[in-house]
């Protein structure tokens, strides 16, 4: 956060230091092909710099590195750091001039648009920082126009790598001075100075969005212009896009059957100098093509591309090569396929050289090489995709590809005489699942043969889906959940812990609240409501697909935590680990889709999730950031296993790995996905806690929520909306606000049926047609300060009218203005505002 004057001259500890962002930064230092470096705001040097420094200094182009700090304590340690490195030049110089700094307005405007992190602070106190960064450069007479005068001196038109962390006003201009960057590093993306630039580079065609974080300080972004990160090519578009999601810096790619390189230099430039390209071409004269190609200087660095002359095949031997006319050398293969010429159909295209060429196994060359992981494995080679694969067979059996992209052609197949479901056969055998790849480039559906004339597949690990879910008395939702996995077409797995738990450890809480456990909710220690007899069938019907857990008759579980750690031992092999509460309504298609996502950015632990909580069958929790919805611990749902992992605790879920040193390791804490990742893809579920009596019934007694029957059927009984929450429930506190469904646009998954006690549940599909409730237009703004200041008649005629409109239509475009809850009007959306102040009304203006 920015500092007032006093403070600007003071020494202070870095913030980026040690973290992802510094690891990050050190690594593009060393890696990336880079003449110029620019740090807007260095400090004193101990931070981010140092993560320049540590990796400029192994960076083989020797790159310049331009130090840019504008406080002078802060500049003479900075200098004083790094006098002996020549490489390292320190400015004591502002970025910008005085006048590209933000208007207090648009600031104002900025506060009062976009919730970031900058509102966790009055907004005077952030005009206050902004005076101070203004007044200490007029004071100060420090040189402004810095960028400028940079790039005068050491003659720059554009800066390789840039890193924006000055003061918390200038990121704007500072963006627009070095645009065009090769690559951009943004720091606190959640506050004024870089949130309007993450969203400017995240919609500029110009620039791809590399890696980011928004959960570490006040988040991080990485952008690289496409110019200098991408390599394209006209053809195998869907496949480009899917190499780009899947293949990250650092890993170890083959190119099997390169031709000209394309896939090899978009490898490369993906992988980059950490990561490893093995490109492999067997007939000469492709080959010598190849070999200049990347070499030529129109290509950045492509000295991480290793290229063999040879074919990949099942065994180490030297085989026949069959080559066509050079305009048509895709064609190249180790069969005689009969090609039509594609400007006279009626005729082929002609083999015209046939050599003796050195094949060799994947399995031999990875044992010789010593490549022990091969992260993503292109395989085009004429139809003797097959052959490839069964020189792979012990890096297929031991799971030593990640990824393989793979060609179907029929004719090619055909000049081989073999079939496409030879090579789908190899790879289901051996543990992997074959996949379409979508139009945008993502994973499609799952497949087992071709017919196409022509397709790319992927194929991947399996990844299992072990769900777990701990019940009691769970009718009717627990009724939903197997209609859903039985049409899942990957391997999957359900463990149901049924029975009570003890309120110990991780629910001791509720004790000093009063909650008890009575014979009420239990029978021996298990459900009552017929829960135990569906499930029971439910296991007869699934035996190859579920497993329940109970304890002996009469007994509790030693808590929660006892009884989410009772499945682990039996979870002996990589998977996804996901949490589905009994009364948590997920679609098919949200499962499969948070699965894919997790497969495609496989750096990812775990996943969070927002959720439409139902406190009645038809209402819904409105608000985010207040009860239920905590984006700090709601909703963890998934998880990345391995066996071994355990449970330190249920509420919150936090899984861990144990170490070897006795500590733990938060697998979530690593690099989970966040709630806007999943909540762009539709994983947003339905949770339907509070929406029958008997689910108030079991709260009121196991958890203590004193009279919460009573409290739920008063909020049922409401008619107009939206409502405060704590207006009903005791235990709520903030400002969480409550309202009917259809006004958000969510067709509830779970009916109850207008004429029988019974609940339906409705097909994933139909919930297709919920949709986004569309703004009223106009929106008008009632400020509501008349209530704080009188209780008068006028105030009684003003509240008679207002709850008139709320029974109409007209009520959908009024957002009423609430000073200090002085005048709540049931059916009105409101905003809580601070009270106005005729001491302090310029306050009044945020």
């Amino acid at each position: 956060m920015p500092e007032a004057p006093s403070t600007l001259e003071r020494l202070i500890p870095p913030e980026i230091k040690n973290d992802e962002l510094y690891q990050a930064i050190q690594t593009i230092s060393r890696e990336a092909d880079l003449k110029t470096v620019l740090e807007i705001g260095s400090s004193s040097g101990s931070g981010s710099t140092e993560a320049f420094v540590t990796g400029l200094m192994e960076n083989p182009q020797t790159p310049d590195l331009y130090c840019m700090e504008v406080s002078q304590s802060r500049f003479d340690a900075l200098q004083k750091r790094y006098e002996n490195y020549p490489f390292v030049h320190c400015y004591n110089v502002s970025s910008v001039a005085l006048e590209q700094f933000p208007t207090e307005e648009e600031i104002r405007e900025f506060y009062q648009t976009q919730q970031t992190y900058l509102n966790l602070y009055p907004l005077e106190q952030v005009l206050e920082w902004w005076k101070a960064d203004t007044e200490y450069l007029k004071t100060s007479e420090v040189d402004t126009n810095g960028i400028r005068k940079i790039k005068t001196e050491k003659n720059i038109d554009i800066f390789d790598l840039v890193l924006i962390d000055g003061s918390e006003f200038t990121g704007i201009a500072e963006l627009e001075e070095i645009y065009g960057a090769k690559i951009i590093i943004l720091d606190d993306i959640n506050t004024f100075k870089n949130y309007q630039n993450y969203t400017q580079l995240l919609n500029d065609l110009k620039y791809t969005l590399l890696q980011e974080n928004k959960r570490l300080r006040n988040g991080y972004a990485i952008f690289g212009s496409v110019s200098y990160i991408k390599h394209h090519f006209d053809n195998e578009l869907k496949e480009q896009h899917l190499v780009k999601t899947l293949v990250k810096p650092g890993m170890t790619v083959f190119d099997v059957g390169a031709n000209l390189g394309d896939y090899s230099i978009l490898l490369s430039q993906l992988v980059g100098a950490s990561g490893k390209v093995y490109t492999f071409e067997p007939t000469s004269t492709v080959f010598a093509k190849l070999k200049d190609r990347l070499k030529s200087k129109d290509l950045n660095n492509t000295n991480n591309v290793e290229i063999f002359q040879k074919a990949v095949f099942s065994e180490n031997k030297e085989i026949e090569f069959h080559e066509f006319p050079e305009d048509y050398s895709v064609w190249n293969s180790i069969g005689t396929p009969q090609m039509p010429n594609p400007e006279n159909p009626q005729e082929n295209i002609p083999i015209s050289k046939t050599e003796i060429v050195e094949a060799i196994s994947l399995d031999s060359f990875c044992k010789t090489e010593e490549i022990k992981i091969i992260d993503y494995l292109k395989i085009d080679v004429e139809g003797a995709e097959s052959d490839v694969l069964l020189g792979s067979i012990n890096l297929l059996k031991e799971k030593k590809i990640k990824f393989i992209q793979f060609e179907i052609s029929q004719k090619m197949l055909e000049g081989l005489n073999r079939k496409a479901g030879d090579t789908f056969k190899i790879l289901i055998e051996n543990g992997y699942e074959c996949h379409r790849i979508e139009d945008d480039g993502r994973i499609g559906e799952k497949v087992i043969d071709s017919n196409s004339f022509y397709e790319n597949y992927i194929a991947f690990q399996e990844m299992p889906i072990h769900f777990f879910t701990i019940v009691l008395n769970g009718e009717p939702f627990v009724k939903y959940h197997i209609e859903v996995f039985k049409k899942l077409s990957f391997k999957w797995h359900w463990h149901i812990i049924e029975g009570v738990a003890d309120l110990k450890h991780d629910t001791s809480w509720s004790v000093k609240l009063g909650g008890k456990i009575t014979d009420e909710i239990h029978r021996k220690g298990l459900s009552k409501d017929g829960t135990s007899e569906y499930l029971d069938r439910l296991k007869a019907e699934y035996p190859g697909n579920i497993t329940l857990y109970r304890k002996p008759e009469g007994a509790f579980w030693d808590g929660k935590r006892e009884m989410v750690n009772a499945p682990l031992n039996n979870i002996q092999e990589d998977c996804l680990l996901w949490q589905i509460d009994v009364d948590e309504i997920w679609t098919l298609e949200q499962i499969c889709n948070g699965r894919r996502l997790l497969i495609e950015q496989g750096e990812k632990t775990a996943a969070y999730y927002w959720c439409w909580y139902f406190v009645g069958e038809n209402l819904v929790i409105s608000t985010r950031n207040c009860y239920t919805q905590n984006p700090q611990q709601d909703w963890l749902r998934t998880w990345r296993f391995k066996p071994g992992y355990v449970w330190a605790a249920h509420e919150p879920p936090i899984l861990v790995e144990p170490l070897p040193d006795g500590q733990f390791k938060n697998i979530a804490a690593i690099n989970p996905l966040t709630h806007d990742e999943t909540e762009q893809e539709g994983l947003v579920f339905q949770h339907f806690a509070y929406v029958t009596p008997e689910q108030l019934r079991f709260k009121e007694q196991y958890y203590g929520y004193q009279n919460a029957v009573n409290q739920w059927r008063a909020l049922q009984s409401e008619s107009q909306f939206p409502v405060y929450l704590r207006d009903y429930f005791s235990w709520v506190g903030d400002e969480t606000r409550v309202d009917r469904a259809e006004a958000l646009g969510i067709v509830p998954l779970v009916q109850k049926e207008v004429t029988a006690d019974n609940w339906k549940f409705l097909q994933p599909q139909f919930s297709k047609s919920s949709k986004k409730a569309q703004r009223r237009s106009p929106t008008i703004l009632i400020d509501g300060v008349f209530f704080q200041l009188y209780n008068t008649g006028i105030a009684r005629v003003w509240r008679s009218l207002l709850a008139e409109w709320a029974k109409t239509d007209f009520a959908a475009h009024i957002v009423f203005l609430d000073r200090a809850n002085t005048a709540h009007i049931p059916g009105i959306k409101s905003r809580t505002i601070p009270r106005y102040d005729y001491k302090n009304t310029e306050l009044d203006k945020q």
